[in-house]
């Protein structure tokens, strides 16, 4: 924001006369700069204020200097300091003083500005002179308690027990404005010590230096962690990276690394905060309150603690908790709090200004919005291509967990929504390829079946066929899928049409896509041998697109085949069992099934295959002619997914060994697919696009690639799945195809 635009938002909300909109965008960048935030924080205590101020009495005097002491420090820009002395004149004119003790404060008003702009100026500049000799100004003590805010008075209402419910003001009143976030009272400055007179023949003695400033408060301590850690102290830009042990003082930012990092921070005596990877919460240079900027934050605060009750805020909201446990997950789209055992506090909606009661068991939502740059996206696209193909060359075949694998169908894929031309060498290099090559694989059968789909499902349709055969053939007797063998039914054409021009794909950022030939023929496919026991949910969700693909190209899958699949991801889904039941946990998936797990271990949802499971069951359900939109399954997988809503991490991954780190950007192909196939923009509150586009944004590499530390050899699929992200490659079941009748009614 321009310094210039921070100045008239200050003057306006000083004044009284700021519109709702502005004060949204105060307070916004107020959540996001801890420096703004005091400014903020300041004049809106000094408004509340302002008629004791006026009035000239003790209350008042301790107020002033109580704020003015807060907000004038050498990190403050001169800017801010100018405005509040400037705007105190301003509105102490504009408002009638009607009283006659009021009239007389005028005088009083225009003494105490000059004597700040003085101190003020003196104190920023460095030039402030010493006392003189002999005298030592009255420093009035103010009493801690009586700065002590009231808590705000309670709506009526609670939080309905339905989700997200907005909280409703108290009834027969307004709603009141946000209350600031409070401050800890400074400890008064000791006067410096007079010095003894001076003699006329004595050298003039050097001038005192100023008093100290208050050092600053340990709010917190970092008590144990993993991953990378870091910590930004107040005025370094830099980022320094700590060990467990280390106290946190006010003004102090923890960011967590990506990737499986997480921290866990003691504040107090007995308050905990448990940071989840790609967090980021900075502490207010005075007091205990917290601005969680993004990523999600679990609170545990005994009953014991209430005295020290703890203030949160993120974009939207302020939480205010008395006792119990929270989780708190921020974005710049939006903020979730879902409040569990024992819990009990007060949470403010920034935007309207409303005051709830949370308990537990109830979950609040505050709905913001986020914006991406789409030049940057254009550019990040443009540079992960160019890597892309300077990696073709290297693209071979390989086995994975005893199946035959390629990663060169997952980088075509990649190719050809990038809007990459069929004429160019690297992409008609993995289109031959891909098309000599058997089929052997689930993987690479499912996305060979994407690509000739899109680009030309009539001229490849028996081709398509051949897809659909191989994995109808491999479905496992449960509804899933594994790995995949050759199996002979699956023959495609002998002579395989020559691939046509197709029209070009949309430039990077711009919405379009090339016209689909409409299908004039139906070719139908009935499984022909039965695949293994069973499979897993990676190899059965990307079997779910490839039979999308070729629904979409009029082949008719057997329709038992389907049935059999959609019914092992009904049968499958769960609840979270790593926390207690609660109504709005949803319910998700993981690798196997509850009891088997991945190896024979229970399983717990996680992330990544939660995200393939809505959009297989979507696909299914689409496929079937159902309404996937209302189907249980979907909406219970997207409460899970908001309720764990991260794009730092594959949340609830079971395996933690840095070689399956890679999952991260799988499972941000699979988040993409599940909101475009069910056409939702927003998972909770939380625009999933914008959130997640910033993040790719921020970790792609000078070179164009994207990569996890420590799980060398992935960055081309890691590459591949985040340009499909940026590209928003899925489209929506129900414009998928320009030929209607290819929906079975």
């Amino acid at each position: 924001m321009r310094p210039e635009r921070r100045e008239e938002l200050l003057a306006l909300l000083l004044d009284g006369s700021i519109g709702e909109a502005d004060r949204l965008e105060i307070l916004n960048e107020a959540a996001s700069d801890p420096e703004f935030g005091r400014a903020v924080v300041s004049l809106l205590q000094l408004s509340a204020n302002l008629p004791d101020v006026l009035a000239g009495d003790d209350r008042g005097d301790g107020f002033v200097r109580r704020v003015s002491h807060e907000f004038v420090r050498p990190s403050d820009s001169s800017v801010f300091i100018r405005t509040l002395l400037k705007n105190v004149a301003v509105t102490a004119s504009s408002r009638r003083i009607r009283a006659s003790g009021r009239r007389r404060t005028a005088i009083w008003l225009g003494s105490f500005v000059a004597v700040l702009v003085l101190s003020v100026t003196g104190w920023v500049v460095g030039t402030r002179r010493p006392p003189d000799p002999g005298v030592s100004a009255p420093v009035r003590t103010v009493d801690a308690s009586a700065r002590k805010e009231t808590p705000s008075s309670k709506p009526a209402g609670e939080i309905a027990k339905t989700g997200t419910a907005e909280p409703r003001p108290a009834a027969g009143r307004p709603p009141e404005a946000p209350p600031p976030i409070p401050v800890a009272p400074v400890a008064p400055i000791a006067p410096s010590a007079p010095r003894a007179p001076e003699t006329t023949m004595a050298p003039e003695k050097p001038p005192s230096p100023a008093p100290a400033r208050p050092t600053r408060v340990v709010v917190a301590r970092i008590e144990s962690g993993s991953g990378e850690v870091f910590v930004r102290a107040p005025g370094c830009p830099e980022l320094t990276r700590v060990e467990p042990g280390r106290e946190l003082t006010g003004g102090d930012e923890v960011v967590v690394g990506a990737f499986g990092s997480s921290a866990v921070l003691a504040q107090g005596d007995s308050a905990r905060l448990d940071l989840g990877p790609g967090a980021r919460l900075s502490y207010a240079v005075s007091g205990n309150a917290a601005v969680l900027a993004e990523g999600r934050l679990g609170v545990e605060l005994p009953a014991a603690a209430r005295a020290n009750e703890l203030t949160l805020r993120t974009h939207h909201a302020e939480l205010r908790a008395d006792a119990g446990r929270f989780t708190v997950t921020a974005g710049r789209s939006g903020t979730r709090i879902d409040a569990h055992q024992g819990a009990a506090a007060d949470v403010l909606d920034l935007a309207t200004g409303k005051v709830g009661r949370l308990r537990s068991g109830q979950v609040a939502a505050f709905h913001g919005n986020a914006q991406v740059d789409p030049a940057k996206v254009d550019a990040a696209i443009r540079k992960g291509v160019a890597y892309l193909k300077g990696q073709v060359g290297a693209v071979k075949p390989f086995e994975h967990m005893g199946g035959a694998m390629h990663s060169g169908e997952l980088v075509l894929w990649t190719f050809l929504h990038a809007g990459l031309a069929e004429s160019d060498r690297e992409f008609d290099g993995l289109l031959r390829d891909m098309m000599a090559r058997p089929m052997l694989s689930t993987y690479c059968v499912s996305l060979q079946a994407m690509i000739l789909e899109e680009l030309d499902r009539v001229a490849h349709q028996g081709r398509i066929a051949a897809c659909a055969q191989f994995l109808l053939d491999n479905q496992c007797k449960n509804g899933q899928w594994g790995y995949g063998t050759a199996t002979a039914f699956a023959i495609p054409p002998a002579d395989p049409p020559a691939v046509p021009s197709r029209r070009a794909v949309a430039d990077f950022g711009k919405p379009g896509r090339p016209v689909k030939p409409k299908v004039v023929r139906r070719i139908a496919v009935r499984k022909m041998r039965d695949g293994p026991e069973v499979g897993d949910n990676s190899n059965a969700q990307y079997a779910a697109l490839g039979l999308r693909a070729c629904h979409d190209a009029g082949i008719d899958s057997q329709r038992e085949a389907v049935q059999l699949a959609l019914k092992w991801w009904k049968d499958t889904q769960h609840a979270d069992d790593r926390s207690r039941p609660d109504p709005y946990a949803g319910k998700g998936w993981c690798y196997g099934n509850k009891e088997e797990g991945y190896g024979g271990n229970f399983c717990d949802p996680f992330a990544s295959m939660t995200a393939g499971g809505v959009g297989s069951v979507a696909i299914y359900d689409f496929i079937l002619g159902r309404d996937w939109k209302r189907d249980p399954s979907v909406t219970a997988g997207f409460e899970w997914l908001a309720r764990h809503f991260s794009v730092s991490e594959n949340f609830g991954q079971p395996w933690r060994e840095v070689q399956w780190k890679w999952f991260h950007y799988y499972y941000l192909y699979s988040l993409e697919r599940a909101g475009a196939l069910a056409e939702r923009e927003k998972i909770g509150p939380f625009q999933w696009y914008p959130e997640g586009a910033r993040f790719l944004l921020e970790q792609q590499k000078s070179d164009g690639r994207w990569e996890v530390p420590d799980a060398p050899g992935t960055s081309v699929w890691n590459t591949s799945y985040a340009i499909l992200f940026l590209r928003r490659a899925t489209q929506p079941l129900d414009v998928a195809s320009q030929d209607p009748r290819l929906k079975d009614r």
